[in-house]
């Protein structure tokens, strides 16, 4: 039971990790669509971030 637990503890650390990638990959990727919109600035871009 207890080895199952460890197991489970490690795992959960890991998605944590990989969750945590993903949040700043997106974040990331969101300031660079909105510095791409302000230099194309296309109605499309200025909708959806405004």
């Amino acid at each position: 039971m207890k080895h199952g637990n460890t197991l489970k503890g490690h795992v959960s650390i890991k998605f944590v990790q990989v969750v945590i990638m993903v949040i700043q990959f997106v974040q990331e990727g969101h300031r660079v669509a909105v510095e791409i919109g302000k230099t194309y600035d296309p109605p499309l871009v200025r909708r959806t971030t405004s």
